[in-house]
């Protein structure tokens, strides 16, 4: 029997390991060109430097209208190899907060699969009122209005349709209530992607109110501060980024497996076979 759901969640791992080898690439190559340039350069030097500009929009045409505002930013020799580590933890940041988005995508996919195929628990759900043949695009629709702040929406649909899901909230391999955890990812994507890494009053408010979760536990065990320019910042190592994504990828078959369960699917992946190539080039 062919499982429907596998599609999404193959769609999913493909994008991230995509993510994780341009990351790999990042964290492995820049550390080592920077220690090149400090070795075959003796004395501390500007390597590069970079300006913005603007253009007024509103003179005319063919104007000279390129204005640099007054600010730089250079990179010294004797600054590069801090540099590097905080574009590498920036790259991983981005990376975890891409994977997040990836996550999403699988998720909303992934249940708007299962409720084309099962039609019925539309009204189950009361996302329906009467039974209709909807459109992939119309239940897809329906979910996003249901996904609610961080996903919790669609946690609670999950939570509905499979009692697997409900009964390793916290009895699972990481001994967390994984649903804690993703919210605490989702604050932490927030703060990556629309406060640049900078940790936020309103993020501290979150980890101070949810101590009961354990939110600042959880967060000290995958997350760092450091500051970075005056400001205090998450900051992420590649290996930590690689541990985060771990956990998204679990809870992301955790919910294949949770949903294919309740429909009567099977619950088997393809797994990868290392090649004689791949043997080798380990």
């Amino acid at each position: 029997m062919n499982n429907y759901l596998l599609s999404p969640l193959e769609e999913y791992f493909k994008e991230i390991c995509f993510l994780k080898g341009k990351l790999h690439i990042v964290a492995a190559y820049l550390p080592d060109y920077c220690n090149y340039l400090i070795k075959n350069n003796s004395e501390d030097r500007e390597l590069n430097s970079s300006l913005t500009t603007f253009r007024d929009l509103t003179v005319k045409p063919k104007s000279d209208n390129l204005v640099i505002p007054n600010f730089c930013y250079s990179i010294y020799l004797s600054s590069i190899s801090e540099e590097a580590k905080n574009l590498v933890s920036r790259e991983s940041c981005l990376t975890v907060a891409q994977a997040y988005e990836v996550f999403e995508s699988f998720f909303l996919q992934i249940l708007t699969d299962y409720l084309r195929y099962n039609p019925s628990k539309l009204i189950e759900l009361k996302l329906l009122k009467v039974n209709l043949i909807l459109p992939e695009v119309e239940i897809k629709g329906m979910l996003i209005k249901s996904s609610g702040k961080n996903n919790k929406g669609l946690i609670s649909i999950t939570k509905k349709i499979s009692d697997h899901f409900k009964t390793h909230e916290s009895k699972n391999y990481f001994s967390v209530n994984i649903f804690h955890w993703f919210d605490l990812l989702s604050m932490v994507r927030h703060v990556l992607v629309h406060n640049r890494q900078v940790i936020s009053n309103t993020f501290l408010d979150y980890l101070e109110k949810n101590k009961c979760n354990k939110s600042i536990e959880l967060f000290d065990r995958q997350f760092e501060r450091k500051k970075i320019d005056d400001r205090v910042c998450i900051y992420l190592t590649p290996d930590k980024a690689s541990d985060i994504i771990t956990w998204l990828n679990s809870f992301a078959h955790y919910i294949f497996k949770s949903i294919s369960i309740d429909a009567g699917l099977p619950i088997d992946i393809p797994i990868f076979t290392p090649t004689g190539a791949d043997i080798h080039q380990k």
